[in-house]
């Protein structure tokens, strides 16, 4: 059974969400929340939400400021960065989840960057799981060789451009599933050295909480497609911080 949601971020913003129910009266014991892409509309993990629920775990999943149902009217102009989706958006999708299912042991799923965005939510710490799906930082030099120069040329040539001219990035009109906002398309933009840093306090906070977070994770990767190529950093569950599963690839 899909609900559709609202949730209201703690700076007012409001998101569009769903949550994928498990049957009537049940008492599951675990939830899920998950985080998706840069520029990928939660609508596009409907079907994996929906097996979840099938199996006994509810899963909300949700979109950040400026993406599919949380997409203002106007982009241009329209502020959301990595710290808005982390230290607003992600922890008013954990703090939801944790109010409905209070009994439950809550679970982070994080799929490309959005591992990387979940892992540095102000509440983080009431994730006792990750499941980290090609998760990564932004660097275009953990794609595959094959594929480097190409998004360099995207991320730091193209997007740059197009954004100051646009005041988005307009990913749609390139073949990606949704916009990017500028703030955000700006960090990733300037995102060229394997270290993750962000100006800003707020942004240097949140990779803060990410690399003081301890919970049980497992990172999943594969290494023979054309977009975002990980090994798996760890195979099994492990008590440890996700900076170590967001670590570059090599």
């Amino acid at each position: 059974m899909e609900h559709t949601v609202r949730l209201v971020s703690p700076d007012g913003y409001v998101l569009g969400a769903t949550l994928f129910e498990v049957a009537p009266g049940a008492a599951p014991a675990h939830a899920a929340m998950l985080c998706g892409g840069a520029a990928i509309p939660a609508r596009a993990y409907r079907r994996f939400a929906a097996w979840l629920a099938s199996r006994g775990v509810p899963v909300l999943t949700y979109d950040n400021r400026g993406i599919g149902a949380s997409r203002p009217a106007r982009m241009a102009g329209f502020h959301a960065a990595f710290e808005d989706w982390s230290d607003y958006d992600s922890a008013a999708a954990i703090a939801w989840l944790r109010s409905r299912y209070p009994g439950a042991e809550l679970i982070g799923i994080g799929h490309s960057i959005g591992g990387f965005v979940l892992a540095s939510a102000r509440n983080a710490e009431m994730l006792g799981r990750l499941l980290l799906i090609a998760a990564h930082t932004g660097y275009w030099g953990d794609y595959h060789p094959r594929w480097r120069w190409p998004m360099a040329l995207m991320w730091h040539g193209l997007m740059p451009v197009l954004t100051r001219l646009c005041g988005y990035f307009p990913g749609r009109a390139l073949g990606l599933y949704a916009d990017i906002p500028a703030g955000f398309a700006g960090q990733w933009a300037r995102r060229r050295t394997p270290a993750v840093r962000y100006e800003g306090e707020r942004a240097e906070a949140c990779l803060a909480r990410c690399r003081r977070l301890r919970s049980r994770a497992l990172s999943c990767g594969w290494t023979a497609v054309n977009s975002r190529v990980w090994s798996t950093t760890e195979s099994r569950p492990s008590r440890a911080s996700p900076s170590r599963h967001l670590q570059r690839a090599t």
